[in-house]
C-alpha cells in the first residue's frame, strides 16, 4: 500500500512539472506574437509587400508549428495520465 502511494505521489509530481514545462513553453509563444517584430508585421499587414509577405507567412508558419508542438506536448500528457 504504502509502495502505491509512494508511486501516485511519483506520478503527480512529474504530471506537475510537464503541466508547468507547457504553461510555460505557451506562454513565452503567447508573449512572442506581442514581440516587436511581429507586431510590427501585423501591424503593416494591410500594406505589405512580397517580401515582406514572405516574413509574416514565415513568423505565422513557425508560430504554427510551435503551438502544435505544445498541443501534441499537452495531448501525450494527458494520454498518461489516463
Amino acid at each position: 500500500m504504502a509502495d502505491q502511494t509512494l508511486g501516485m505521489e511519483e506520478v503527480k509530481a512529474e504530471t506537475g512539472k510537464k503541466e508547468r514545462e507547457l504553461t510555460e513553453t505557451l506562454v513565452r509563444l503567447q508573449e512572442s506574437v506581442a514581440a516587436p517584430p511581429m507586431l510590427a508585421l501585423a501591424r503593416r499587414v494591410g500594406r505589405l509587400m512580397d517580401g515582406e509577405i514572405s516574413s509574416l507567412d514565415s513568423a505565422i508558419e513557425a508560430l504554427k508549428t510551435a503551438m502544435l508542438q505544445v498541443i501534441e506536448g499537452a495531448d501525450s500528457l494527458r494520454k498518461s495520465t489516463e
